[in-house]
């Protein structure tokens, strides 16, 4: 019984060894900017001139965008006011963007809300959902970095944003949000406790121009990664 006991602890750390290196390898390796590849949302006027200021939010478990709603295209902004989302706000300042597991993501406000099932699902086999976030006037907190970046590499980001949409973003399906500020839209692509909302919003940065780790399933790697190679 010790000799089995031992070996299981041996085993464990052996793995959660793996894990940490693992976690600082994918931080520490960079991934460089991906191609500013075409996209529907090329042929959408942007408003504004010039570079565009966005932010990377993460929380405990997971990573959004935001976008000045000034450089958001004014067909998305049209599509998101139907939906009942305050873009006309004046003090509406901000767009925020996430993609997660369909499971958790849409019923899960707090990170105690999640269920054993969901959970469960999130980890291993996925749908996906997509978040949009009306935000006003923010004092950004030290989970958020701030990236300026070209008119055409915003281009590209919104392409990736885009095709987060089941559809795109015209024709994607709005469920409620957590409030009378957010809906949420069914998703494209699968997710797993590999790939997830944090490595999508990795792959959204690349196609903005910046440069992340190689394998960033963690926001607080994700950030490491972009502090340390930007």
């Amino acid at each position: 019984m010790v000799k089995f006991l031992s070996r299981v602890l041996r085993g464990a750390a052996y793995f959660f060894g793996f894990v940490l290196l693992a976690l600082a390898l994918g931080a520490l390796v960079p991934n460089g900017p991906d191609d500013a590849r075409q996209s529907r949302v090329d042929a959408i006027p942007i408003p504004g001139d010039g570079p565009a200021s966005i932010r990377v939010v993460t929380g405990l478990i997971h990573t959004d965008i935001a976008i000045p709603i000034e450089r958001i295209p004014l067909e998305w902004l049209d599509r998101f006011a139907a939906d009942g989302l305050p873009v006309n706000h004046p003090n509406a300042r901000w767009l925020m963007f996430g993609w997660g597991s369909r499971a958790i993501y849409p019923t899960s406000p707090q990170f105690s809300d999640m269920r054993p099932a969901a959970l469960f699902r999130a980890f291993t086999y996925d749908q996906t959902a997509m978040r949009v976030v009306v935000m006003g006037p923010v004092e950004w907190g030290e989970g958020t970095r701030g990236f300026s970046i070209s008119r055409h590499r915003l281009w590209s980001l919104l392409g990736q944003v885009d095709e987060g949409f089941d559809g795109g973003i015209e024709t994607a399906l709005a469920s409620p949000g957590y409030g009378p500020d957010d809906r949420f839209y069914d998703g494209t692509g699968w997710f797993n406790v590999i790939v997830g909302c944090n490595a999508w919003a990795a792959s959204a940065l690349r196609r903005a121009g910046l440069t992340t780790g190689l394998w960033n399933p963690l926001p607080q790697t994700l950030l490491a990664s972009l502090d340390l190679h930007n």
